[in-house]
């Protein structure tokens, strides 16, 4: 088994953006499972237990907030990085992702 950077799961309804995104990151050396809903990246993070999630906030099944959310309950330590593609932070996301303890977003 090689070593690698570490592990991360990415979760993206565009089906485009998880395969780019795992990509690069695989060159940089690190371990990468892709989803394409909610319930799947809850799933892959049940499974693989990583040291990063990236969640998009808007998917189907289940939303990234929500898998924020479910994964808080048991799992103070992973990182998290939540990716949205509103135009402007703080169109709708904002105030849920800061009652689940997301300060920041990503813009893509």
């Amino acid at each position: 088994m090689t070593d690698t950077k570490g592990k991360i799961v990415i979760a993206d309804d565009e089906v485009d953006i998880t395969r780019i995104v795992k990509r690069m990151l695989e060159l940089e050396g690190y371990t990468v499972w892709a989803a394409n809903d909610g319930q799947a990246a809850l799933d892959l993070y049940r499974q693989h237990k990583p040291d990063l999630l990236i969640l998009d906030v808007s998917m189907p099944v289940k939303d990234g907030v929500a898998v924020c959310g479910e994964v808080r309950e048991t799992d103070n330590q992973i990182l998290l990085l939540m990716l949205t593609g509103q135009k402007r932070a703080g169109q709708g996301h904002r105030p849920r992702g800061r009652r689940r303890r997301l300060p920041h977003q990503a813009l893509r």
